[in-house]
């Protein structure tokens, strides 16, 4: 592990629903040698009926452990400066300093899916909800990653460089709202619609100089980014179409000169 540095926490895919499983399968295989117990005394013309009932009872409930214990294969590991994922499709890391991009995938305004990739990479990597301690996971890759990509960045941007951000095209959202997980919602039309440099930020075709920038406005935390400007107008945007929203809001928070920032009670 010592390219991810110290190990944090390990987390493993679909814990929640393998526990819940193993204990269905677990009721079918007592019920199996429940009737194993009780077949010797049987009437002969039940007897029959008891032994495929136990039969099944066995198969299904062995099934079930196999298949509960190939969804825990899968599991990821927190460390210091990095996450590797370990079994299915064998071993994989990446060091927080690395990553290139970031994508949330919501559901009812809630992040229920994170995915990452590195620099150059066309793989990303990708978890959801079920994993277990899913939010301090998250959580914990997101304030790396922002506290690793934030300062190169904003030096990229001293440089004279603007960086673009990608955003779901209405093609693109109309695939969100079908996609089933992290990864069909990766498949959707993306465009490079949000540009950022040292002195404004270009939203919805409309260029925004920070220092019109009065208040950036938070509290619409589940659907909008708004900035509200100097002449009383305001622009917003649907930050759950946008890739990097994390990275995005905290670029601008850094760049407005003197800013109020309302956020989410």
């Amino acid at each position: 592990m010592s390219d991810i540095g110290r190990v944090i926490s390990r987390h493993r895919n679909n814990a929640a629903l393998s526990i819940v499983i193993l204990v269905f399968a677990a009721l079918l295989l007592a019920c199996a040698a429940l009737l194993l117990t009780v077949r010797g005394h049987a009437r002969p013309d039940g007897a029959a009926m008891m032994n495929g009932s136990m039969i099944g009872c066995a198969v299904i409930g062995l099934a079930l452990v196999g298949g509960a214990l190939l969804m825990r294969r899968t599991y990821w590991v927190l460390g210091e400066e990095g996450v590797a994922r370990h079994g299915g499709r064998g071993t994989e890391s990446w060091r927080f300093d690395r990553i290139a991009e970031t994508c949330q995938f919501y559901r009812a305004g809630l992040p229920v899916g994170l995915a990452w990739r590195g620099e150059g990479d066309q793989a990303w990597g990708a978890v959801n909800a079920h994993l277990s301690g899913y939010r301090k996971f998250h959580d914990a890759l997101e304030r790396a990653y922002l506290n690793a990509r934030l300062p190169r960045l904003i030096a990229e941007l001293e440089r004279g460089h603007t960086l673009e951000f990608k955003v779901l095209t209405q093609l693109g959202q109309a695939q969100r709202d079908m996609a089933t997980g992290i990864r069909a919602y990766l498949r959707a039309s993306t465009a490079k619609a949000v540009r950022i440099s040292l002195t404004a930020v270009t939203l919805q075709g409309r260029e925004v100089p920070f220092a019109d920038v009065v208040e950036m406005d938070l509290t619409q935390w589940t659907s909008r980014l708004r900035l509200h400007l100097r002449d009383g107008t305001r622009v917003e945007l649907d930050y759950q179409v946008l890739f990097d929203a994390t990275l995005v809001m905290a670029l601008i928070g850094a760049l407005i000169p003197v800013r109020g920032v309302r956020e989410a009670a």
